[in-house]
């Protein structure tokens, strides 16, 4: 109160638990008048308190992580902008748009970070802050382009413009007026482009990050002209070749996720101080220089990084352990080389093994060959080490360890697992209350006897003798009784036992009858008019058990169809005038009296057999139909199968067949069908594939195919039309290798091949294919461009098209017509440009669009609305900007998905988003919309709504229904209470309201959330051909969950997360 002369106030606080807090009131006028004032982590106020705002002669301001809300009076900047040198208010959530018009003529530090600032950077922004050396606008919602005048500020050390909206290309003509420049983190935005030759004029520059836009072209050679230390330009469409020029005294080099191409450079061999390379998802080839042990920073722990920047923190995103983890303040304790993704050959060389300092090696997902170094455990600072998805061979190095000795351990000592081959007694050395194998100190209850005591599960149960006793005594038991209460009742009563003999003669007499059949159908379903019947009546009778072997005598059957799921019944044995439906449990390895002579068509599908194919089955000569889908079977697939030479249909799908494909199957010329889908095949596919000349369908779905394609598998079939191949082989997956001027003798109508490789061209057998009507080209390696000449080609009869997951590129379309696709899958690509604005038209039938992960950018189309039959709509993690599209009505019933999330989409969310009342699932979260939730929402079947990380506000929508799984409203500006009506969403798995200005107290009724207490309340039901994605904050960390966000056959991620909501209490505290 009395502090009339206060010019200097500096007030810092650690504690995170309890922070200070200004509690002053609203219209006090403090007596002082400050020169420097600094508050750092502690709270005084959501609003910018008025005894600030009095505050005009302030020429030193630090305001951080203060908890500032809303917009700051553009008065106050105008008071104290003539004597301001030093402006900090980072760490709040500060709104509003960026003050363009006030000078501030002496101002040199600017830190706004990590705050809500949108708008964009002012364009003069030379003239109203000549003096500047520092200026950080980091983590805001800013967007336009990067003001040009920028470059003329001459005393420019540091600029920070990560994590916001800005787009366009970077800004040209830099010169050698900026010299002072060191810094430059233009990284997570929507930059376009290439990287500009003339950056190179910046000599001093030593940190350069442009990581996560949309540049393009090769790196300029003209950066080898400045001091780089650190270089970051991953997730962007960078090509060419790795640049040769980098300088020795280079700390990280992270260019992942780009286009490269080539050999890594032998040049590199001199980066002494590499902490960090990480060249992952390129397209490199060739070997791994041998020279990586002259990385003499991964070796001697004192050789150290570069000098810390005052007043920048650098990240970077690193992946250990099979999960992507950003790193700042800890970024130089990193080490780290991930050459994974690429196409790099050779071996794995043994100087690596040397980085004793080294923390993560990551080669997964090469064509590695060769044997692992034996020494590679001498890299005792290896934490993460994936050498998966290569073509290694040859045993693990025995340097392979773990020592866990002198701790204070205690307990027995696991023996499953991979514990159970440690059995070096030296690893648990030191720890004095550790027990058990392989250790000599037995634990508590162990027997005395040498080698690890082994206990029965009858011995822990207690009792072990007299239960033995006692089980056999039941059994000698129950087979006196079973026994003599069956077959001493027919020796004792004449009358049963005539009874029984009859009934005997009987079956075999209507067995006989079955001589003149022709066509038997024992299967699961009742028949709806079929072959030849010459049955009266079909009725889905109940047999299960053995086959009788007096089936054998039906000479003239052609038709024999066994298909079943049911049980045995007696009481339904009228063979001649039903169809039988049954659940064969046991596939005899000979049939007496075997006479199936004309035996044209066996079905043997849906069986729980559990066998492999009998021998008899190839006697079978006149077989032209054989299936034995699901059946059971398994061993590998005979060369017995050539003796059935008129074979035209052959399922062996959905079974357990290893091994290779014989070669002898060339020989079945008749065949027209193949399915050997959902087998655990793991050899080759024979070159004598190409003479199966008849051949219209191939299914090879689901195996692990492990060979080369080439025109001779594919050459003279010359009737194929539906040809589906996958593999599940990551490892060594399945390559077409075919020349490039080969033209195919078919005409495909399906084409289906995923995860092989096909690329990295659209190859030239496939542009031909001109018939199509359903193609998935899906993780199949294709990169650049496909030729609109081929989508012209086959636009009229196509109805499902999914070119998924590969590095297409190029602009969507924007003339063709689809008028019968209703599928469309593009998603994880490449593809630029905008959304074609009459898509409607074009694709008049699209009931699945998903156009996710890509690069597209521009508005929304509104005509996207007008597609009446859409089902989903995907358009998440692209650059789209504007608003929602308007007019959202009731013809668009059946769309059951949106999600338009993390874009740039701003605007409020439209109250006609009501009239979807189908809708399921709507993901609108990280983009910039604003406004209140509209309440028609609740006319929509919602049960996942993610609208997190964007600026909305007003109360929580208390309407929610009962059914939702999902509700993330994390990171916006939602104020009040925590609705008492959300007591009955009693199928909730996830609430996330923190970031947001919640008060009040938690409801006391959350115990009504059932699905967190019954793990019998399933969540909703999974919608085809979508799969939800979303970030949950759990340890600490955000991590994103996918196929794993809903409970299936187990609890895998139920939370509620209210924190950071300043005002909320908890109950009985």
């Amino acid at each position: 109160m009395n502090l009339t002369r206060l010019e200097e106030f500096v007030l810092t606080t650690n504690n995170k638990s309890q922070p200070l807090v200004f509690n002053v009131k609203d219209n006090w006028r403090p007596p002082f008048k400050l020169k420097i004032l600094h508050l750092e982590s502690c709270h005084i106020g959501s609003n910018f308190p008025k005894w600030l705002q009095v505050q005009s002669e302030l020429t030193y301001v630090i305001l951080k992580n203060v908890e500032i809300k809303g917009t700051i009076p553009e008065e106050w900047f105008s008071m104290i902008s003539s004597n301001l040198t030093h402006l900090d208010l980072s760490n709040n959530q500060i709104k509003g748009n960026l003050p363009h018009q006030l000078v501030f003529p002496n101002v040199t530090k600017l830190f706004l970070q990590s705050n809500l600032f949108s708008g964009t950077i002012p364009s003069n922004i030379s003239d109203l802050m000549p003096s500047l050396q520092y200026l950080d606008l980091s983590e805001n919602h800013l967007c336009g382009k990067i003001p040009l005048s920028i470059l003329k500020i001459k005393h420019l050390n540091i600029l920070v413009l990560r994590r916001n909206n800005l787009s366009g290309e970077l800004p040209h003509h830099w010169n050698e007026s900026q010299m002072g420049l060191r810094v430059v983190d233009i990284s997570h935005n929507n930059i376009c482009g290439k990287i500009l030759s003339s950056m190179g004029f910046l000599g001093n520059l030593s940190i350069l990050v442009l990581s996560n836009n949309n540049l393009s072209g090769e790196i300029p050679s003209s950066l080898q002209n400045f001091s780089i230390v650190s270089m970051d330009f991953g997730g962007n469409r960078l090509s060419g070749n790795l640049p040769s020029w980098i300088e020795s005294d280079i700390f990280m080099l992270r260019l992942r996720s780009n286009l490269f191409n080539g050999i890594i450079p032998k040049k590199w061999c001199n980066l002494y101080k590499l902490h960090i390379l990480d060249i992952a998802q390129n397209n490199l080839s060739g070997d791994i220089p041998n020279c990586f042990n002259n990385f003499i920073a991964l070796v001697d722990h004192n050789t150290s990084g570069y000098e810390p920047i005052e007043n920048y923190t650098e990240n970077a995103n690193i992946v250990t352990k099979g999960r992507e983890y950003e790193y700042d303040r800890t970024l130089q304790l990193v080490t780290c080389i991930d050459l994974s993704g690429n196409s790099l050959t050779g071996g794995i060389p043994i100087q690596i093994t040397s980085l004793t300092r080294l923390g993560t090696l990551n080669l997964s997902m090469n064509h590695l060959k060769g044997s692992i170094p034996k020494n590679i455990g001498n890299m005792r600072w290896l934490e993460t080490l994936d050498l998966s998805n290569n073509r290694l061979f040859g045993s693990i190095p025995r340097s392979f360890t773990l020592e866990l000795s002198f701790n204070n351990l205690t307990g027995r000592i696991p023996s499953g697992s991979q514990l159970q081959t440690l059995i070096d007694a030296t690893t648990y050395k030191g720890n004095p209350s550790l027990c058990g194998s392989p250790l000599p100190t037995k634990c508590l209850g162990d027997e005395t006897s040498d080698g690890p005591s082994i206990t029965s599960v009858d011995d822990k149960q207690g009792g072990g003798d007299y239960e033995r006793i006692w089980f056999y005594a039941s059994i000698g038991l129950g087979f006196g009784v079973g026994f003599w209460s069956v077959c001493g009742t027919l020796l004792l009563k004449k009358s049963w036992r005539h009874c029984y003999f009859r009934f005997c003669d009987d079956i075999k007499d209507r067995m006989a009858l079955l001589i003149a059949l022709r066509v038997v159908h024992l299967k699961m379903n009742i028949s709806t008019g079929d072959v030849n019947s010459p049955f009266s009546r079909d009725v889905n009778a109940s047999l299960s058990g053995k086959i009788t072997c007096y089936i054998g005598n039906v000479s003239s059957l052609t038709h024999l169809d066994l298909e079943g799921n049911s049980n045995l019944s007696t009481k339904n044995f009228d063979w001649v005038s039903i169809y039988i439906h049954v659940n064969l449990k046991h596939l005899p390895s000979s049939l007496a009296f075997l006479n199936f002579t004309s035996l044209h068509v066996l079905d043997l599908s849906y069986n729980p057999f559990n066998t492999s194919i009998p021998q008899w089955l190839f006697n079978l000569t006149s077989l032209t139909n054989l299936d034995l889908t699901s059946s059971n079977q398994g061993g590998k697939i005979l060369d017995s199968f050539v003796r059935l030479e008129r074979l035209k249909y052959l399922y062996l799908g959905v079974n357990h067949f290893s091994g290779s494909i014989p070669a002898s199957i060339g020989n079945l010329s008749s065949l027209k069908e193949l399915d050997l889908s959902y087998n655990k095949m793991n050899g080759t596919i024979p070159e004598s594939f190409g003479q199966l000349s008849k051949l219209v369908k191939l299914y090879l779905l689901e195996n692990s195919w492990e060979c080369v394609i080439t025109e001779a598998q594919l050459m003279n079939l010359t009737r194929l039309e539906e040809f589906v191949l996958t593999t599940n082989n990551k490892s060594q997956p399945l390559v077409f290798n075919v020349k490039d001027n080969w033209r195919p003798p078919f005409k495909l109508k399906i084409l289906h091949l995923e995860s092989c490789l096909i690329g990295p061209k659209f190859t030239k057998w496939l542009q031909v294919q001109s018939e199509l009507t359903y193609v998935i080209l899906k993780n199949v390696e294709i990169k650049g461009t496909i030729p609109e000449e081929w989508f012209s080609m086959i636009s009229s009869n196509l109805a499902h098209l999914d070119l998924s997951n590969n590095q297409i590129k190029g602009n969507l379309p924007h003339q063709l017509v689809f008028p019968n696709v209703t599928k469309l899958f593009l998603q994880s690509n490449l593809f630029s440009g905008t959304i074609l604005s009459n898509i409607s038209d074009l694709m008049p039938s699209l009931q699945y669009l998903d156009l996710s992960e890509n690069h597209l950018c521009g508005k929304i189309p509104l005509s996207i609305s007008k597609i009446k039959h859409l089902n989903i709509l995907v358009l998440r993690r692209n650059n789209l900007l504007g608003e929602l599209p308007h007019h959202w009505n009731e013809s668009q019933m059946g769309l059951r998905v949106v999600d338009i999330s993390h874009n740039n989409i701003c605007g409020k969310i439209l109250s006609s988003m009501g009239f979807l009342g189908n809708l399921s699932i709507l993901v609108l979260s990280n983009n910039n919309l604003s406004g209140e939730i509209p309440s028609s929402l609740k006319n929509c079947s919602i049960v996942s709504m993610d609208f997190g990380g964007n600026h909305l506000s007003g109360n929580l929508p208390s309407w929610i229904e009962s059914d939702i799984f999902m509700l993330r409203l994390r990171s916006n500006l939602f104020s009040g209470i925590i609705s008492k009506k959300w007591c009955n969403l009693y199928k909730l798995h996830i609430l996330d309201l923190a970031q947001n200005n919640l008060s009040g107290g938690i409801p006391d009724c959350f115990n009504n959330f059932i699905a967190m207490v019954d793990h019998n309340t399933s969540g909703y039901e999974p919608i085809e051909n979508y799969t939800k994605k979303a970030n949950i904050v759990t340890k600490g960390r955000e991590y994103e969950y996918d196929r794993t966000l809903q409970q299936e056959k187990s609890l895998l991620v139920r939370a509620i997360f209210p924190r950071k909501n300043s005002n909320i209490v908890a109950k009985g505290y």
